[in-house]
């Protein structure tokens, strides 16, 4: 129920008010009335009203100066200005107060009804609205986490940026409500999750993961701001950290260190095993990316496996001179990666190409991991699009996942790119028959239906895609909108249906999905050039008279 003041110094006019809303039971009110302005603003601080109908000339205090203070206290509150001048001053004074109506006491009761009536609907438009609002938000607060890694995790994978679209970076980052200082470095620490906890399993580690995250933020106390990023790989966890103070980088970095070290043997109290990997250097936002792969592939490539509760630093595992440039290779196994499931087929395969020429080593240790990533690359692509069973019909004799790289790595590269080469062609033609069936369920559909409306939202629900989607792929197929196919079957079965002289026209029209006569002849004779009329006589029935 709406609350309803009536504010009027003349009495006889806010009591007939008063009887007059109080007695109508189709708009559910609870309605008061004040003599004065004063009085109206005191009820105010003990209720909240929704609708304010309220006199202009008033002593003490005047309608639009009791409307200006009532919208500072309760902004919501619908405001109705009823006065018995026309002057358009006060007009114009009451709409820059933001008030709905100014209605003249000499219109009558009606148009004061129906104001509150449109008042009502208003709150309850904006009620809606806010429940949309506050459900939106949730929504928003309950995904934010998963926003914000999907976005830290892109930005791990995209090469180092410049400054500018670092900075757009940064601004992205804090709309999604990441606390980042664009101005102060940033440091790394990586965490490897060495053993699950004792009766876990695979689906724990994610949880298992958090909970380590808000002991290592605890463990940094209120000098650093500490944001985790959980890649892909569950047993993986990286920290980007920033300080809160203005201390110099050298000591930032001590202070990490003995947190890390604090948090390390907090960790081994709770047999956890974990490795930590700190990285000295720091760094800008935009070197992010690079600074990160780094740290994940010495996290995967370079820590031993069996090097559990471990507290490094990443110097140790770059130091050596001669060490093969795996970092390299990972990040363009990686860009290929990202190239295959975009169906880019010509980066792809320039990459693909780049990567299997005879530049790195024969024999090699750094030949065995390229060629072993190539291998668990398309073998997982295989079984994730489900063309294991295509596979096998068109390289049945092919032995490249079993077979040792050192046994013939030159006839493997060469495998390993034919395979390549037909992940990507046999891409084209899995989304070319996708497509195609897509078209055929569409078209067939329109000609099954001609006599009844055909929306865009009927066919996407058809093919299960969204209706937007849905007309931009089909223009992008046929060079058509789907509206002129729709138009263009509609006309070519009423040339058919014209051939039977038994129907008349109209009814052509209708058995078409024209409801309208007009309109269906308007229409033909844009198609066609000649009217419904016209096409008959000249084309089947010669003097027929419609």
């Amino acid at each position: 129920m709406y609350k309803l003041l009536i504010v009027d110094d003349e009495k006889h006019i806010a009591d007939g008010l008063y009887r007059t809303f109080s007695s109508i039971s189709d708009i559910s009110l609870e309605v008061y009335r004040t003599y004065s302005a004063p009085d109206a603003l005191e009820l105010f601080t003990r209720y909240r009203m929704d609708i304010l109908i309220t006199d202009i000339d008033m002593p003490v205090t005047n309608g639009l100066d009791l409307v200006s203070e009532i919208k500072k206290r309760w902004p919501d509150c619908r405001t109705i200005i009823l006065s018995g001048y026309s002057e358009f001053d006060y007009a114009q004074t009451a709409l820059s107060y933001h008030c709905d109506y100014y209605i003249l006491k000499s219109q009558g009761d009606e148009p004061l009804i129906d104001a509150v009536t449109e008042c009502i609907r208003r709150l309850e438009q904006a009620s809606r609205e806010k429940s949309w609002t506050r459900q939106l938000e949730s929504e928003l607060q309950r995904v934010r986490p998963m926003l914000q890694q999907t976005f830290l995790n892109n930005l791990l994978k995209s090469p180092s940026v410049p400054a500018p679209e670092a900075a757009r970076c940064m601004e992205d980052a804090r709309e999604l409500g990441l606390s980042l200082y664009e101005e102060k470095p940033f440091f790394l620490v990586g965490c490897r999750l060495d053993r699950p906890p004792i009766g876990g399993g695979p689906t724990e580690l994610p949880s298992s993961l958090i909970e380590i995250h808000i002991i290592f933020q605890n463990c940094l106390t209120q000098r650093a701001i500490c944001t985790p990023i959980f890649s892909d790989e569950p047993q993986y966890l990286l920290w980007l950290i920033q300080s809160t103070t203005d201390e110099p980088d050298a000591s930032f970095y001590a202070f990490i260190n003995g947190s890390a070290e604090n948090f390390y043997y907090c960790m081994r109290n709770r047999e956890i095993s974990l490795s930590l990997l700190l990285d000295p250097s720091p760094f800008s936002f935009g070197q992010f990316s690079a600074y990160g792969r780094k740290m994940l592939f010495l996290l995967k490539y370079r820590m031993g496996k069996n090097e559990e509760m471990v507290l490094s630093n990443t110097d140790f595992y770059t130091e050596a001179a001669a060490a093969p440039d795996y970092e390299r290779l990972l990040q363009q196994l990686q860009q290929l990666e990202f190239c295959l499931a975009r169906e880019n087929a010509d980066s792809f395969l320039g990459l693909l190409e780049n990567l299997l020429r005879p530049s790195v080593p024969y024999g090699s240790e750094q030949q065995a991991f390229l060629l072993n990533n190539l291998k668990t690359l398309f073998l997982n692509t295989l079984y994730k699009t489900g063309r294991q069973n295509d596979f096998l019909k068109d390289f049945r004799t092919m032995s490249i996942f079993y077979e040792p790289c050192e046994k013939d790595a030159s006839s493997l590269s060469e495998n390993l790119y034919r395979v390549g080469c037909w992940l990507i062609e046999t891409q084209d033609e899995e989304r070319s028959r996708r497509y195609n069936r897509t078209l055929h369920t569409i078209h067939t559909y329109i000609r099954e239906h001609l006599d009844e409306e055909i929306t865009l939202t009927t066919l996407a629900e058809q093919v299960y895609l969204n209706p937007v989607y849905l007309s931009h792929i089909y223009k992008q197929l046929t060079g058509q909108k789907l509206g002129t196919y729709i138009t263009g079957q509609r006309i070519e079965r009423a040339k058919e249906l014209l051939a039977e002289p038994e129907l008349k026209i109209n009814e052509i029209g209708y058995r078409v999905g024209y409801e309208s006569s007009p309109h269906f002849s308007r229409t033909f004779k844009k198609v066609v050039g000649i009217t419904p009329a016209e096409y008959r006589k000249k084309y089947f029935v010669s003097g027929l008279q419609e």
